[in-house]
């Protein structure tokens, strides 16, 4: 917020040094990814499968072509998860653990197969039992050896 450029280390290293927007919205690793933002951005680790992201239960559809089949990170930012009350094409039943009042939105951390996820939500009721999305261009992916992103 006080800079037009930033620059991430991490042990001495430059990780990724570009405007504060350009490291939230493209961040170039898995550390920087989890550096910036608050909240943090959910990670999981699992498998590219088919053009998928399997971990632990989910399964994520993915931009088809354009990663290679092996382990990989998952990172989904909390505005990124659509939340709804009725089931839709390509959603996940998840179960609300908890609810953060944050203002006008609500901060939900939710059970969706072995994984958690947070995502902001619109300030309401929310049931116990509500179906998320997750939109395939909004989805930070990272090797699983150098976490670095990939394409």
């Amino acid at each position: 917020s006080l800079s037009d450029r930033v620059l991430v280390l991490e042990g001495g290293s430059v990780r990724q040094c570009a405007p504060p927007l350009d490291l939230y919205r493209r961040p170039a690793d898995l550390f920087t990814a989890t550096f910036v933002g608050s909240p943090r951005l959910t990670i999981w680790k699992g498998v590219i499968r088919d053009d998928r992201f399997v971990a632990n239960g989910v399964e994520v559809g993915l931009r088809g072509g354009l990663l290679e089949a092996g382990d990989a990170w998952l990172g989904v930012r909390p505005e990124d998860v659509a939340v709804a009350t009725e089931a839709s094409q390509g959603g996940h039943e998840a179960r609300v653990e908890q609810v953060e009042p944050t203002g006008e939105r609500v901060l939900l951390t939710l059970a969706v197969g072995g994984e958690k996820l947070r995502a902001f939500a619109a300030a309401r009721d929310w049931p116990e039992r509500v179906y998320v999305r997750l939109d395939p261009e909004q989805l930070h992916m990272f090797d699983s050896e150098s976490g670095c992103r990939l394409p």
